[in-house]
C-alpha cells in the first residue's frame, strides 16, 4: 500500500513538470462590450460672429417712398429754362475766342439765359486738361432772362492762366444745360515757333562778324525769334575745330524773353586770357530739331 502511494506521488510530480497545461484563451471584448450612448446630445448655440444672412429689401414698382430719379429731373427743371450761346472772351466786350495766347490772365464765360427762376441752383464745373479744377454751386439771382457777363476764371499772378485745355459745364437744378471749351496756348499764336538769322558779334548789338582777332575775350551769339512759348526747348551745341566743346539745353524762359524779339545775352568768353584761336561753330535746335548753324574764326 505504501509503495503504491509513493508511485502515485512520483507520477504526479513528473506530469506537473514536463507536460504542457492546456490554457483557455481569454476572449477579446466585442463591440457590445461597451454600451453605446443612446441619449441625444444637446447642441451648443452658434458663436455670435457667425455670418447670418440678412434679408435685403429691393423696392418694387409699388414702393413709392422714393420717386425715381428721372421723375425728379423731369419735375425740377421747367422746359422753358435754357442756357444758350456759351462763349469765351478776354472781356465781356471782346469778341468770342476759342484760343487765348500764353500769358492770358483772365477769361470770361458768357451765355444767354431765359426762363430762369430766382432760387434755381446753378452749378459751374470747370476742368483743365480733363481734370476737375473748379466747382461753383450758387442760387440763381439774375432774374428770368438776359446775358451772364460776370463769370470768369483768372490768375493775375506772374504768367497768367496755365496753358492747357479748359472745359465748362453749366447745370441748372442738376440738369446739364450748356457745355463749352477753350485753350490757353503755350505760345502767343497757333503757328509754329521760329528762330532765324544767327550771327556773331563782340557786343550784344554789334555788327555781325565771321572773324575775330586772336584772344578776343567774349563773342556773342545773336538770333531772332517769334511765336515762342513756355514749353519750347532750345539746345545750343558749340563745337571748336569740329569737336564738341559746350552744350546747353533749356526750356524757353518766357517771362524773360517773351514770345518774340532778339536773343542777345548768349556768349562764350574767357576773361583771363581770351578765347583761343580756332574755328567755332554753333548749332541751334528747337524742340529737338536743328534749325540754325553758324561759324566764325578766331585768327591766330
Amino acid at each position: 500500500m505504501k509503495n503504491w502511494l509513493v508511485l502515485i506521488i512520483v507520477l504526479g510530480v513528473l506530469l506537473g513538470c514536463n507536460l504542457p497545461t492546456a490554457v483557455t484563451p481569454t476572449p477579446f471584448p466585442t463591440a457590445t462590450a461597451v454600451p453605446l450612448q443612446t441619449s441625444t446630445p444637446t447642441l451648443a448655440p452658434p458663436p455670435t460672429d457667425t455670418a447670418v444672412p440678412i434679408p435685403i429689401l429691393i423696392p418694387t414698382a409699388t414702393n413709392t417712398s422714393l420717386p425715381p430719379t428721372a421723375k425728379i429731373v423731369e419735375t425740377a427743371v421747367p422746359d422753358t429754362t435754357l442756357f444758350t450761346n456759351l462763349r469765351f472772351a478776354a472781356s465781356p466786350n471782346n469778341p468770342p475766342q476759342e484760343a487765348f495766347p500764353v500769358g492770358t490772365a483772365e477769361v470770361f464765360a458768357l451765355w444767354d439765359f431765359a426762363g430762369m427762376v430766382n432760387g434755381d441752383r446753378v452749378q459751374r464745373v470747370w476742368r483743365r486738361d480733363g481734370v476737375n479744377w473748379l466747382n461753383r454751386d450758387e442760387a440763381w439771382t439774375a432774374g428770368p432772362s438776359g446775358v451772364v457777363t460776370d463769370v470768369s476764371v483768372y490768375d493775375r499772378g506772374l504768367g497768367g492762366l496755365e496753358p492747357g485745355n479748359y472745359e465748362l459745364e453749366l447745370y441748372v437744378n442738376g440738369v446739364l444745360e450748356a457745355y463749352g471749351q477753350f485753350v490757353i496756348l503755350s505760345r502767343p499764336a497757333t503757328g509754329e515757333p521760329v528762330i532765324a538769322n544767327l550771327r556773331f558779334a563782340e557786343t550784344p548789338f554789334g555788327a555781325p562778324q565771321s572773324s575775330f582777332p586772336v584772344w578776343t575775350q567774349q563773342i556773342f551769339a545773336v538770333w531772332d525769334y517769334r511765336n515762342m512759348g513756355v514749353s519750347d526747348v532750345v539746345r545750343r551745341e558749340w563745337l571748336k575745330d569740329g569737336q564738341p566743346w559746350l552744350v546747353r539745353e533749356e526750356t524757353w524762359d518766357y517771362l524773360h524773353y517773351g514770345p518774340q524779339g532778339v536773343v542777345s545775352d548768349v556768349s562764350i568768353y574767357d576773361f583771363e586770357t581770351g578765347l583761343p584761336p580756332g574755328v567755332y561753330e554753333l548749332l541751334l535746335s528747337l524742340n529737338g530739331i536743328q534749325q540754325l548753324a553758324g561759324t566764325f574764326t578766331i585768327t591766330p
